[in-house]
């Protein structure tokens, strides 16, 4: 059969080519003038496992970037909390607001004589800072974030105590605060202070631990302090930060000048650091 017809001087496909061209177009007809659908040519299995393979490793790459992008984010907050709830300025202030709480508590139990010092040490450490994610944002006033704070703040609280007729003195040593919650954060609509409270009440944890510096003390005495100071923190953030209730942070700059009360924070460490000479200088000759 020729492959191809010649009619009045032009040409014209074979019929072998009409039916090639048809099955390769998927245009063939049957009798009643219906499109009848023919089988395309399939990919062959390595051809599929090549095009997932690709679509595979795009997602891969897509997820890395994410995953960078939001590390990026976390760190940049946690950065922007550390500078305005732990600055060195707010922690002065915290370390002598815990310790006005500790004296007052430790001073209510009826063995203990004279609370000798509270030595608060909160450093503004930008390794230590807490790790916030954000949860949900509406507006600078209204926003949630997860929180977790392991932190490397530290009180040393000396005493003086009588039990049983028997003088004794210990060091207590509050360490290893750590807080886990969902924090509210809401800013002043002139961004002049910032409200902070927790929207429900966080997980808390803290490690007190007792070092008995003169004479004896039950193990039960040890115990009752440790506790107290548990409750104390834990009522506190209660009463304080746990919505309703919200702390305020004044973010207007304020005069270099030393207020009152850091004046008398100066002092007070400065008694402290004698009260310890001292201690150390009474132990020194007693080992002797």
């Amino acid at each position: 059969m020729f492959a191809e017809l010649s009619l009045e001087g032009g040409c014209v496909p074979s019929p072998e080519n009409i039916w090639n061209n048809a099955q390769k177009n998927g245009n063939i007809t049957n009798d009643t003038g219906e499109q009848v659908r023919t089988k395309q040519p399939q990919s062959t299995l390595e051809e599929l496992l090549a095009m997932e393979r690709a679509k595979n490793e795009a997602l891969q790459a897509e997820l890395i970037k994410a995953r960078h992008d939001n590390d990026e984010w976390v760190r940049a907050a946690s950065a922007l909390v550390n500078a305005l709830l732990m600055s060195p300025k707010q922690n002065i202030n915290y370390a002598s607001e815990v310790s006005k709480l500790l004296e007052n508590a430790l001073s209510s139990l009826t063995f203990v004589e004279k609370v000798r010092y509270v030595n608060c040490s909160f450093p503004s450490s930008a390794g230590k800072a807490p790790t916030v994610r954000l949860n949900e944002w509406n507006s600078l006033n209204d926003s949630e974030w997860h929180l977790s704070w392991a932190s490397s703040w530290a009180c040393e609280v000396c005493v003086d105590g009588r039990q049983f007729g028997l003088p004794f003195s210990t060091l207590l040593r509050v360490a290893s605060l750590r807080i886990v919650g969902t924090l509210k954060l809401a800013f002043a609509h002139n961004l002049s202070n910032l409200s902070i409270s927790f929207v429900s009440m966080p997980d808390t944890n803290l490690d007190v631990t007792c070092k008995l510096l003169i004479g004896t003390l039950p193990v039960p005495i040890q115990e009752t302090m440790g506790g107290l100071i548990k409750d104390v923190a834990l009522r506190w953030i209660q009463e304080n930060l746990v919505a309703p209730k919200y702390h305020t942070i004044n973010l207007h700059s304020r005069p270099t000048h030393l207020t009152d009360d850091e004046i008398e924070l100066a002092t007070k460490a400065a008694l402290i650091g004698e009260a310890r000479a001292r201690e150390f200088k009474s132990t020194r000759s007693i080992s002797r």
